[in-house]
Order: C-alpha cells, then sequence, then structure tokens
C-alpha cells in the first residue's frame, strides 16, 4: 500500500492492495463498493495484470522448486495460490516434470486453490479490507483531484 500510494493511487490502492486480487476478491470488492468504483478499477487491474503476467512466472518458478530440491507436493500446494489459470499452469508445468506423481500433485493443486478462494475469501472480509482502509486513512499519499471535465 505504502508504494501504490507513493505511485500517487488513491482510494484504487484499497482495492489493488488488500489481497491477492483473484476470483472472491473481485466479488467481495463488487458487492461492497461496486465494480466501477476506484476500489474496484483496482482489484480489476491487479486481477488482469496477475492473470497474464502470473500466469507465465507460476508456470516457469513452479519445476524451478524441484531444482533445489522441494518437493513436488509442497509445490503442488503452493500452486493453488492465484486464480484458476495460474493454478492449472503452475501444476500443469510441474505434473510434466515429475509425471510419476502427476495426479497427486493435481489433486494437491486444485484442492490448495479451493481451500484458499475460500479461506482468502473470508480473510478478506474480515481482516484485510479493514487493515487496508485504515492505512489509506494513516498513511501519507499524495491526496491529488482529478480535475473537472468541461
Amino acid at each position: 500500500m505504502p508504494v501504490a500510494l507513493m505511485l500517487g493511487m488513491r482510494r484504487e490502492s484499497i482495492g489493488a492492495c488488500s489481497s491477492i486480487s483473484r476470483e472472491p476478491s473481485l466479488g467481495v470488492i463488487g458487492e461492497k463498493y461496486g465494480i466501477e468504483s476506484p476500489e474496484g478499477t483496482g482489484v480489476l487491474g491487479t486481477y488482469l495484470v496477475g492473470s497474464v503476467i502470473g500466469t507465465v512466472y507460476f508456470g516457469i518458478i513452479s519445476p524451478l522448486g524441484l531444482q533445489i530440491g522441494l518437493n513436488p507436493l509442497s509445490l503442488a500446494v503452493a500452486c493453488g495460490l492465484g486464480s484458476g489459470s495460474m493454478m492449472a499452469a503452475a501444476s500443469a508445468s510441474l505434473a510434466a516434470a515429475v509425471p510419476a506423481m502427476s495426479s497427486q500433485i493435481l489433486a494437491f493443486a486444485a484442492t490448495s486453490n479451493m481451500l484458499a478462494a475460500f479461506t482468502g475469501m473470508y480473510a478478506l472480509i474480515f481482516l484485510a479490507l479493514p487493515l487496508s482502509n485504515l492505512m489509506y486513512r494513516v498513511l501519507p499519499h499524495k491526496n491529488t483531484q482529478i480535475p473537472a471535465e468541461k
């Protein structure tokens, strides 16, 4: 949040910084603030950028964890933290790297994704959004006004 505020983001920083901006976050922010609100713009922007860049990043980084000696099942659980497309890319590349455990890897990743979505939604509602609003009020930020259209 401090970096977003230093870059000049206003209420958009609440939507962008309150969670990992996956599918449940879009619903929660959209219901609470409206998807066309500044908070909705922030969460949607983070969701889109994360889906494009994050999917490629997750697909590359998970097999690299094998090279440093991490257990494939622990990496499969880590694959679940993100959107469905990120989980699919990461778990598919991991399953291709360890074909003997591919069914276990896909099962662990899918279970982790479901648990992260469920618990993440409640963490967003009861912890992250109130803390993000508090940080927005407390931290110094550029309180710039958008010029009115003529």
